[in-house]
């Protein structure tokens, strides 16, 4: 049986050939896509699998190996995955109250735990896997003043009540925006092979896959982010595509995660350990628009605006309605009292 694991009912190539068939004539893709029962097909010397196997099916999914199942799918994980990366750490506690704590990771995800174009060859069935993210940077930043007991600020009322026991701190995440499916093919041909792995299309050398810098300055209600002209077909109707499901620059917007806090202790009694803290806590402090993800869809198809000449449709359009809720600035004010 041709395939592997991923495709075990599937039709290919080989079992078109060893029927006299083929995928580059336009007479035998017609008979695979005409129903099992028609007379055209039953001249060219083709019958039911069995008895009772419905004649309304089309003879591409009579030919599968088992015709009297649809696809059928590993039921437990099978497949391999790779993972390679470069990890660094920082965590110091520096001099004048100033703690530090940063990691960055450049890193590289593969799996072939999916099919796609010529799912006969295991060996080309590679890809990225849907979650790589190749640079991610942490940082993890507190400054604590001291409470002043001496010198010059210490000695002094009025300064040592401003300056004394103020801690900031932040929180901040930045890393590469998530990787865009391709477009898909349109070549059809999982109409002609019962059971074909999606098909991709390819990039076209030379093309940039962006019109406009998905993190740059944009505006999604006049402006279609992708490029259409930088994809095109691997060959004609039944070809199988050439193409990767993900690029690793093919990426939507990036979306850094910022959070910052300013407090405020007031010491009430140093003997007896009590205090009043005051503190802010601002989420998202920069009120950066977190963008919904860009939409692929098909090259060819054209941009569609509304009555108000907003976009609507297109290649790369991104539908502003659907900016999630609650990720505008948040501020939060605590009050703590020890004693």
């Amino acid at each position: 049986m041709q395939g592997n694991v991923n495709q075990l009912n599937s039709v290919t190539p080989a079992i078109l050939a060893a029927r006299g068939l083929s995928l580059s004539k336009s007479s035998d893709l017609t008979l695979l896509n005409s129903q099992i029962g028609s007379p055209a097909v039953k001249a060219a010397g083709f019958a039911l699998p069995f008895a009772n196997y419905p004649p309304s099916t089309t003879l591409t999914n009579a030919l599968r190996p088992f015709p009297q199942y649809g696809s059928l799918n590993p039921t437990s994980s099978n497949g391999n995955s790779w993972y390679d990366s470069l990890q660094m750490k920082l965590n110091a506690r520096l001099k004048h109250n100033i703690t530090v704590l940063g990691t960055y990771t450049w890193a590289k995800s593969l799996t072939r735990i999916a099919t796609f174009d010529n799912w006969t060859a295991f060996d080309t069935q590679k890809a990225l896997d849907v979650n790589s993210i190749p640079q991610a940077l942490s940082l993890n930043m507190i400054y604590q003043t001291p409470h002043l007991k001496s010198g010059f600020l210490g000695s002094n009322r009025i300064p040592r009540e401003i300056f004394s026991d103020w801690q900031v701190s932040g929180v901040l995440r930045y890393q590469s925006g998530a990787l865009i499916t391709a477009p898909t093919s349109n070549n059809n041909l999982g109409t002609y092979l019962a059971g074909a792995s999606t098909q991709y299309m390819t990039r076209v050398p030379g093309q940039g896959i962006y019109q406009t810098d998905p993190n740059g300055k944009i505006d999604p209600t006049q402006q279609l982010l992708l490029n259409p002209a930088a994809w095109a077909e691997c060959g004609p109707t039944a070809t199988f595509g050439c193409g990767a499901p993900r690029y690793t620059d093919f990426r939507q917007r990036r979306a850094p995660q910022e959070d910052i806090g300013l407090g405020r202790r007031f010491v009430l009694s140093e003997a007896h350990g009590s205090f009043f803290e005051l503190r802010m806590e601002m989420y998202n402090p920069f009120n950066r628009i977190v963008f919904p993800n860009i939409g692929v869809g098909n090259p060819i198809t054209n941009p569609t605006r509304n009555s108000n000449g907003q976009l609507t449709g297109g290649f790369g359009f991104m539908n502003v309605n659907n900016i999630a809720a609650g990720t505008a600035r948040n501020m939060l004010v605590v009050a703590r009292l020890a004693f």
